[in-house]
C-alpha cells in the first residue's frame, strides 16, 4: 500500500498583492532620454524594443537591448542616456514587502523571462479591457523572477523611516517645494542631521533630490499633458516660466518647448 497521503490545499478570499502601477507607456522613436542622477521612491521596469539607450549605475554602463528586461528598485540612483532614437516599454510601480528588502542595484533578466508578454506587447493597447490585467501580470511575473538570494535578510535595515517620511512629504508637495527646515521639523530631526542622513540613505542631497524629482515631473507633464509651459512651471514650484525653462535646460541640455516638440509620442489609451 502506498504511504503517500493525499492532502487538499484550499484557500479563500485571497487579498490583493501590495503592488500598484503608477504609470506605464510604450514610447516610439524617443529622442531625448538624457537624465543624470535619477532617483525615485518607486520601481522602474524597462524593456527596449530597439537599441539606442544606456543606463549608468555605480560605474557600470548597461546598454538596453531587446535581449534584456531591467528592474530598478526604489531609491536607486542611476543616469540614463541615448545615442539614437529608440522604442521602449516601461512601467513605474510600487511593491510592498518583501520587495522592500532588495539592495539598491539594477536587476537584469533575459528577455525570455518576458516571453509571455513581449511578443504581444505591440497589440495590447488596442484592447482596453485587458490592458490593466496584462500590465499587472507583467509586474507580478517579473517580481517573482527575482532570485531569492537577492533578498536581504529580514533583520537587514531598510531605509530610515524618517527619511522615508521626508520623501513622502516631498512627493506630495511638489507644488509647494518645502525647504529643508520645514521637512526636518516635520520628521523630527535637526536640519544638519536631516541633510547628512538623507545623503547617506539616498546618495543625493535633499536639494538635489527634490530638484531632480520636480524636473522629472515637469518632463512627464510635457510629454503626457497639454499643460502650457507656464502651468507646468507652477505645478512644479518654479516662480515663473523663465526660472523653470532655465532650470530645465541646465539639467536636460534642451529647452522645455524643444523637448516637447521633439518627443510628441503616441501614448496608449488611459495612460496617466
Amino acid at each position: 500500500m502506498s504511504n503517500i497521503t493525499k492532502r487538499n490545499i484550499v484557500g479563500y478570499n485571497l487579498s490583493v498583492p501590495d503592488v500598484k502601477i503608477i504609470q506605464y507607456g510604450y514610447d516610439r522613436g524617443f529622442s531625448n532620454w538624457n537624465f543624470p542622477y535619477r532617483n525615485s521612491p518607486f520601481w522602474y521596469l524597462y524593456w527596449n524594443d530597439t537599441p539606442g539607450a544606456v543606463i549608468r549605475c555605480n560605474d557600470t554602463t548597461l546598454p538596453l537591448t531587446p535581449n534584456i528586461i531591467v528592474l530598478i528598485p526604489p531609491h536607486t540612483t542611476f543616469s540614463t542616456e541615448n545615442y539614437q532614437e529608440f522604442d521602449q516599454f516601461y512601467i513605474h510601480f510600487n511593491a510592498g514587502p518583501p520587495f522592500d528588502r532588495l539592495a539598491n542595484e539594477i536587476l537584469v533578466f533575459p528577455a525570455e523571462c518576458g516571453s509571455f508578454f513581449i511578443p504581444q506587447l505591440r497589440n495590447w493597447f488596442s484592447d482596453e479591457r485587458l490592458v490593466k490585467l496584462r500590465l499587472y501580470s507583467v509586474v507580478y511575473e517579473m517580481l517573482l523572477s527575482i532570485p531569492h538570494a537577492r533578498f536581504m535578510d529580514k533583520s537587514a535595515k531598510t531605509i530610515d523611516s524618517r527619511i522615508q517620511k521626508a520623501i513622502d512629504l516631498i512627493s506630495k508637495n511638489f507644488d509647494a517645494n518645502p525647504n529643508n527646515e520645514v521637512i526636518a521639523r516635520a520628521v523630527g530631526m535637526s536640519v544638519n542631521n536631516y541633510i547628512r542622513r538623507f545623503k547617506q540613505e539616498i546618495g543625493l542631497s535633499p536639494q538635489r533630490y527634490c530638484m531632480n524629482r520636480r524636473l522629472d515631473r515637469a518632463r512627464n507633464l510635457l510629454l503626457n499633458t497639454e499643460n502650457s509651459i507656464d502651468e507646468i512651471a507652477a505645478k512644479t514650484a518654479f516662480a515663473n516660466r523663465y526660472h523653470f525653462s532655465k532650470a530645465f535646460k541646465n539639467f536636460f541640455k534642451i529647452s522645455p518647448s524643444t523637448f516637447r516638440k521633439e518627443n510628441l509620442l503616441n501614448y496608449p489609451p488611459d495612460a496617466p
